[in-house]
């Protein structure tokens, strides 16, 4: 164990207390007040111990028989933990080497997430895409603890805005959510391999929907690193493949899409979110939890068709795009993580090879009937040439 540089002890009027600054601050950490024990192991904490050295350095302050070191460890643990729950102790074990007990095994888009924590804060949501029995080489492990991240890395800011920071803090992401009550940190190892979550209690409905939205955030980076993109659109299924209508916020994706729905009786995929991906070299896209407000998603893989820009307008009619106008267009429409120039490189390179094997247009629209027919006539003329 060694001391968080952000934490200093300091006497308020006669009184020891271990209080935060600078990034611990910003990190919500709070203060807390010693007793004589524990003013004696913060100083011993000048250099690095591991929690075995300081109850032993404890019985040998205290003039402890051997006999009486089982019980002090028994007195001392529990505190020399809840300053690591605090923040004001950075643990001896490695991040990635403490687990949970494992709530359950999902399989999303071809790949393998192990949820560790308590099963009550995990989203019911889940459910479609759980596994009956658990696997022992999963893609990702996600890790959920009650508690402050005790792992104190300033790292480099490589993205920040009012939702969440990124952090670079060299073999792992700090992933700061900025816009949530009780889940406020994230470490996401580079290699997707594990994800550690760190929650405030209470087990309620908010954690839940919260730990759900988070958990979407490092499952979209594990699959960039699969080669799979996820863009903001509405999907349904026509001819036996997937159509994605894509627009900015307030365009008319879900109604356009329902247009269909009601005038072709075309089943919805997904009301928010589809997640591409090539299988044997086929475009395709795979079905995901996460679909917005919409509450309509599936758990299947489909071919994809295309992807319609949608541009309202006072009339209905569709726009062909130049190559590079397919590519900007639906560069815009992602919200795969970008953070570094290779993760947009890869993005990039995904787009690129879907591109090339399916319709990608632009259908300037009305709220009518209309223009789904407008759009239907285009690809009915585009499959049949």
């Amino acid at each position: 164990m060694k001391r968080n540089p952000y934490f200093v002890l300091r006497n308020l009027s006669g009184v020891p207390y271990l209080l935060p600054y600078g990034q611990s601050i910003a990190s919500h950490h709070r203060g807390t007040k010693l007793n004589e024990t524990g003013v004696f192991l913060w100083e011993q904490l000048e250099t690095p111990h591991t929690a075995e050295e300081l109850i032993l350095l404890c019985a040998d302050h205290y003039g402890a028989t051997e006999e009486e070191v089982p019980e002090l460890s028994k007195d001392l643990t529990p505190f020399l933990d809840s300053l690591v729950t605090l923040g004001a102790l950075l643990p001896d074990k490695d991040p990635w080497d403490i687990h949970a007990s494992c709530a359950q095994t999902l399989q999303i888009a071809g790949l393998t997430l192990c949820l560790e924590g308590p099963a009550e804060i995990f989203s019911e949501k889940f459910a479609p895409f759980a596994l009956h029995a658990p696997i022992s080489n999963c893609d990702m492990t996600i890790s959920a603890f009650a508690g402050i991240c005790p792992y104190q890395n300033p790292g480099n800011a490589i993205l920040r805005n009012s939702m969440m920071s990124i952090l670079d803090c060299g073999e792992y992401y700090e992933i700061q959510l900025h816009a949530n009550q009780q889940l406020k940190e994230c470490i996401l190892k580079k290699d997707a391999s594990h994800a550690c979550f760190y929650y405030r209690l209470p087990h309620n409905d908010l954690l839940k929907e919260e730990l759900f939205h988070g958990i979407r955030e490092v499952f979209l980076y594990l699959a960039v690193l699969h080669g799979m993109v996820a863009i903001h659109s509405t999907s349904i299924l026509y001819r036996e493949k997937a159509w994605l209508f894509s627009g900015h916020s307030g365009m008319g994706k879900s109604t356009h899409a329902n247009l269909w729905k009601e005038s072709f009786g075309t089943p919805i995929l997904n009301g928010d979110l589809n997640l591409l991906a090539l299988q044997d070299g086929q475009p395709v896209i795979h079905g995901i939890p996460w679909c917005g407000t919409s509450e309509i998603s599936d758990q299947e893989t489909h071919p994809l068709g295309g992807i319609t820009l949608l541009n309202r307008a006072p009339a209905n009619f569709v726009t062909e795009l130049s190559k590079d106008q397919q590519l900007l267009l639906v560069d815009q429409r992602l919200i795969s993580h970008s953070w570094t120039e290779e993760l947009f490189d890869r993005n990039l390179e995904t787009i690129k090879k879907i591109a090339s094997q399916i319709l990608i247009c632009k259908l300037s629209c009305t709220k009518d009937p209309e223009a789904a027919k407008v759009m239907k006539d285009h690809i009915d003329l585009t499959m049949s040439s």
